[in-house]
């Protein structure tokens, strides 16, 4: 609604989707860019792991103007993401995920938190040895701003969608919200304690926004935008 909402004040909407994984499963805004958003929307997708890639780009071909960054945002330089092996995906799919692509649950429990995949894999398959099921890689991290400006492209935003399984407050922290000023946040909280949502809300809030706590995600609507506006 929030998306529609601003879609209804401008022609075409600037989205950035972080944490982009395959684009289309469990996704938001795939049925929007389907629909009302075809043609009136510029896509900015950041995946930092590289075997998503192709799967984001093949489901994502009916969006003309869309950038892909294979790239973690946050502080400058390198992250950790510990990820489920691919030997291991048949073993760890969940209810929720029977009818997506094998790939698609163990790569969207990606994180930085190691912790957080061995409990995940302990719930599900605690003969596997969580230790031996992950895998660990260095990918390249920036932050937003200086992301997009790095490929000749302004920072200013319309929306902002972040899904990174436990580090969403980092990378918010890391969006530049004073430079790229979404009209439209959404990031999931799920995995986050009382305290850091506690501490992500004031940060918003200073920043200008107007937030909604949901149910394992938040919603921000910058107050000077038309959608904070007419809501």
């Amino acid at each position: 609604m929030a998306v529609l909402t601003l879609l209804s004040q401008k022609p075409r909407l600037r989205i950035a989707v972080i944490g982009a994984n395959d684009g289309k499963h469990g996704d938001p805004l795939y049925q929007l860019l389907k629909g009302p958003l075809a043609g009136r929307v510029e896509l900015l997708l950041f995946e930092p792991q590289a075997e998503l890639i192709p799967h984001l780009e093949q489901n994502l071909a009916f969006v003309e103007n869309k950038r892909v960054f294979n790239i973690a945002v946050g502080e400058p330089g390198e992250g950790v993401l510990h990820s489920i092996g691919r030997a291991h995906w048949a073993d760890l799919q969940p209810p929720y995920a029977a009818n997506w692509p094998l790939y698609r649950a163990p790569t969207g429990v990606t994180s930085i938190h190691k912790q957080q995949l061995l409990d995940l894999i302990v719930k599900l398959r605690p003969e596997l040895g969580p230790e031996s099921v992950i895998e660990s890689v260095s990918v390249p991290s920036r932050p937003l701003a200086a992301a997009l400006e790095a490929e000749g492209l302004p920072p200013e935003l319309d929306v902002l969608q972040v899904d990174v399984e436990g580090d969403d407050d980092n990378v918010l922290y890391s969006c530049d919200l004073e430079r790229t000023r979404p009209a439209v946040i959404n990031a999931e909280t799920e995995h986050l304690d009382v305290q850091r949502i506690r501490k992500l809300l004031a940060h918003l809030e200073s920043a200008g926004y107007f937030v909604v706590a949901l149910q394992g995600e938040i919603l921000a609507l910058r107050k000077s935008s038309a959608v904070a506006t007419t809501s």
